[in-house]
């Protein structure tokens, strides 16, 4: 997002105390009170006010203006003040649109000084005059005498009956503050809280609700939450054209917004000529050189830099500030992009003269929203015009800034890392690892303070903000820069794998915590809606236009549970997680990043006995063909090979474990078990396959173990004392399914001394109460997987119904030590950048499942009974999940061989236990 739409929070709204007539009724009103009155009577100025107040709701503003200070001149004539002070409220926000806030002080502060006089205190009629000289107070920058008179404008409208709706446009006044402070969160939250109150008090389809609606989207936007802020957006102007017409004001401010918002999202979108077109319509509707007529010019000229028409644009930018009267904050906007257009065009000298004089300025500015745009905006010019040490400089000045209380919104992340790139260039790697390190660590303090909880879009598209730093972080640490600390690199390593996933699951966790309110009823539809979704992808159908409306569902629900998210990232210490290591083990990080251009995987090994080591296993390319060779091969030992594909599976084996376990080995010895923590196609490899020394195989030689991330070891322990649920999904055509539920229910009885409870699914809200108290589950039935659509794709088919890994991640698993899904590939997924793999296997950690097991590749049914079976013996009696699973695949291991002479890997090999 561009660091101007920090300027383009929330528009200020002002209540009028006019009844919603149509102005043709407010009109022949007006033409009676005059005939039977007089022009100078009570009844004619009550009658214009109405009128002018119909006008202001129209978009005329200055057909509003005329006719309000003619009915203010009318009430005086006739000794009626209060009516006088009543005009003068609704032209205070007529001189606002017009871009006047002196002239609506002037208004509003005379209003409100009548009335403190003449009314009670906590009057509403005092709010009212409270809420315009605030509005405009803050429009003349005046933040410090703006706050205290919103607040008490809000006070009075909450207090007062049948006054919600203006209570909810202060609320949206408070989020314009509370932007310009740079307090966006709470501009955020100020926003929702007037759509809610709106919706509350007039319903979701008003008028005045679909403008706060609109300011929510502006305010979304401003962190970065730009799929939150469409989905608000593009309703709302819908909904607009059609109740008020494509040439109304308000309409007119929401296709503004949105308009910038697609130039960022949307690098197709005809972004000229839809700005060309908005351009003339504000000529139209404010005047040729009014600062929201220049704003949209400015987006033309916005998109001509897009297209690299940098002469055309410069042109348009001097043309524009060859006008007189333009307003100030926007000649400062156009300098600054005439600065840079000079730079592109190799002006330097010239960008640099310019760039002296706009800095001048911006020194100048109490706004500290303005003046960190402003000097970020001169660094990136001087930075183009080849003055990288001035670029620096002003960056470092706006990052260590006392007022930015809020660091981690999309545009001043995207900052902090051109400036950590800078660093880099000029030498001082030291300087930019240490930004970088800082950035990576605090990650998921960004994630979680943006971003809204279930939109996990957004939080992957924040999170490739990020990648730029580990990028840049690992190759100064493998390039020897000095003054970077190993362990910090590992830490940071650390928080960029799985941060969205952990912030996720932590969300999902605190909205399953609350109470049956009204969030239970958002959660059920999601859910609904969720499974549509997976149907309609199974059917080819997500071209349709109802998957895109379902889409939208879902993440309009997503913003409303979003309110509900609460910060609690930590900052993380590599000394933590090896501390949590035991005696003789060791953890092994591996982390894909892209070194040069290109796809690299790396390992960092960590042993109890406290050494950390960085080892590079190379370029990714390589290493993905070979483990999908190896796979692929596992995936068919479900019987003996002939001696030439022996030859092929050993070859392929002997090719993985040289990329990916021989360069690991001079870092694990003297260690017994092994924790791994895949990336990318490591996720899918199941290296207990792999040769070891002696003609064995990594499964006899080493205690392996899989994990999400290192960040597992510091897991706590779900509670203890649940049941044992067993959900037998699996149609006729899955026999061995059917027995294999019988057996684990006969034997956990015999020797866990408890009866394990048994479902079909079907009922879908007993099967979730259910999950919700047992300790141990296990599924068998068919799984699904569709690449490419994993959130939806991924399922379960229980009684023949879908159950997707979006569905089951809402699910509540928190008490669950361990989950087991006897079905085919649902190990598999779409793999994301240090985010593990989008489908079942990660749903359940979000669901809340302290462990998995998982299957990587079609399982044949007999196989699995045979091998399920003897496993849940093993935990019957007490034994620990890891443990359990590597005993059994030691015995199906010695079986194969003693009866086949080979080790048939592709009927225990699939199943991979991730967790503790």
């Amino acid at each position: 997002m561009p660091i101007p739409a920090l300027l383009t929070v929330c528009s200020l709204l002002l209540p009028s105390l006019a009844p919603q007539e149509p102005l043709a009724k407010a009109r022949s009103a007006l033409a009676a009170a005059e005939q039977q009155h007089g022009p100078d009577s009570v009844a004619a100025a009550q009658a214009r006010l109405q009128v002018g107040s119909q006008l202001l709701r129209a978009g005329q503003l200055q057909p509003a203006r005329e006719e309000l200070l003619r009915a203010i001149a009318a009430a005086e004539r006739a000794g009626e003040p209060r009516l006088a002070a009543t005009g003068r409220c609704t032209l205070a926000a007529v001189w606002l649109d017009l871009n006047d806030p002196a002239a609506a002080r002037a208004a509003a502060a005379a209003a409100l000084d009548w009335r403190r006089v003449h009314l009670p205190a906590g009057h509403v009629a005092i709010a009212e005059a409270c809420n315009a000289l605030a509005a405009a107070h803050a429009a003349l920058g005046e933040l410090a005498a703006a706050r205290p008179l919103f607040a008490e404008a809000r006070a009075g409208f909450d207090t007062a009956p049948g006054q919600g709706m203006r209570a909810a446009m202060v609320s949206g006044n408070l989020a314009a503050l509370a932007a310009r402070e740079l307090d966006y969160l709470g501009a955020v939250d100020h926003a929702r809280a007037a759509v809610e109150a709106a919706s509350k008090a007039r319903g979701s389809e008003d008028r005045t609700t679909l403008q706060l609606r609109a300011n929510l989207g502006r305010a979304l936007l401003s962190v970065g939450r730009l799929d939150a802020a469409m989905h608000e957006l593009e309703p709302v102007l819908a909904a607009q054209q059609q109740q008020l017409g494509a040439r109304h004001l308000r309409t007119f401010e929401t296709e503004h917004t949105l308009l910038g918002l697609q130039m960022t999202t949307l690098p197709e979108a005809p972004a000229l000529a839809t700005a060309s077109r908005l351009a003339e319509l504000a000529a139209e509707l404010f005047g040729e050189r009014h600062a929201t007529t220049v704003s949209v010019r400015r987006l033309c000229i916005e998109a001509q830099l897009r297209a690299g028409e940098y002469a055309a644009a410069l042109t348009s930018v001097e043309r524009l500030l060859a006008a007189p009267d333009l307003d100030a904050a926007m000649t400062r906007s156009l300098q600054l992009v005439r600065s840079r257009l000079l730079a592109e065009l190799d002006r330097h000298d010239d960008a640099a003269a310019a760039c002296d004089e706009i800095e001048r300025a911006a020194r100048q500015r109490t706004e500290p929203a303005l003046r960190i745009y402003e000097l970020t905006q001169l660094a990136f010019v001087h930075a183009r015009s080849g003055r990288r040490p001035r670029a620096i400089a002003l960056v470092q000045e706006v990052l260590a800034d006392p007022r930015l209380e809020l660091a981690w919104t999309v545009p001043l992340l995207r900052v902090r890392s051109q400036l950590a790139g800078w660093l880099a260039e000029a030498g001082d790697s030291a300087g930019a690892a240490r930004l970088d390190i800082d950035t990576l660590l605090a990650s998921g303090q960004a994630l979680d303070a943006t971003l809204p909880s279930l939109l996990e879009s957004e939080r992957r598209r924040q999170k490739a903000e990020l990648q730029s730093c580990l990028d840049r972080l690992l190759a100064a640490e493998l390039g020897g820069a000095a003054g970077v600390d190993a362990r910090a690199v590992f830490a940071a390593v650390l928080a960029w794998k799985g941060c969205v996933g952990r912030e996720l699951e932590a969300d999902l966790a605190a909205l399953r915590q609350r109470d049956r309110g009204p969030q239970q009823a958002l959660r059920d539809r999601l859910q609904q809606v969720q499974r549509s979704l997976g149907e309609l992808l199974e059917r080819g159908g997500e071209s349709t236009a109802e998957w895109r409306a379902l889409q939208h569902e879902h993440a309009a629900i997503g913003n409303r549970l979003s309110a509900h998210a609460v910060g609690r990232a930590e900052r993380l210490e590599a000394a933590a997680v090896q501390r949590a290591l035991s005696a003789g083990s060791a953890l092994v990080e591996f982390v894909r990043w892209q070194r040069n251009g290109e796809p690299w995987l790396t390992a960092f090994v960590v042993t109890a006995a406290g050494a950390l080591q960085r080892i590079e296993l190379g370029a990714l390319p390589p290493i993905a063909q070979a483990v999908s060779a190896h796979v692929q091969i596992l995936g068919r030992r479900l019987q003996p090979l002939d001696a030439a594909g022996a030859a092929l599976a050993a070859a392929a084996a002997n090719r993985v474990q040289a990329l990916c376990w021989q360069p690991l080995q001079p870092a694990l010895v003297g260690c017994e078990r092994v924790h791994l923590a895949g990336d990318d196609c490591l996720l899918l490899l199941p290296f207990d396959s792999l040769p070891a020394a002696d003609g064995k195989l990594l499964l006899e030689a080493f205690d392996l173990r899989v994990l999400r991330s290192g960040l597992d070891l510091l897991a706590p322990a779900p509670p203890a004392g649940g049941g044992m649920l067993l959900v037998d999904g699996a149609g006729a055509d899955l026999p061995g399914a059917h027995a294999e539920v019988a057996a684990i229910a006969k034997l956990w009885q015999e020797q866990h001394g408890s009866k394990a409870a048994v479902q079909d699914g079907a009922d879908a809200g007993a099967l979730a109460t259910a999950l919700a108290g047992a300790e141990f589950v296990h599924f068998a039935a068919h799984g699904h997987l569709r690449r490419g659509a994993a959130e939806h794709g991924a399922s379960l088919e229980l009684a023949g119904q879908r159950l997707s890994a979006a569905e089951l991640a809402f699910l509540d698993l928190g008490r669950a030590r361990l989950v087991v899904l006897s079905a085919c590939d649902t190990a598999r997924g779409d793999v994301v950048a240090g985010e593990h793999l989008l489908g079942l296997r990660r749903a359940l950690r979000l669901a809340g499942a302290a462990a998995s097991v998982t299957a990587l590749w079609r399982i044949d049914d007999a196989a699995t009974v045979a091998f399920m079976v003897p496993f849940w013996s093993e935990l019957a009696r007490g034994t620990e999940p890891a443990m359990a699973l590597r005993r059994c695949k030691l015995q199906a291991l010695a079986v194969a061989r003693q009866q086949h002479g080979d080790p048939l890997p592709g009927r225990w090999a699939a199943f991979v236990l991730e967790g503790r």
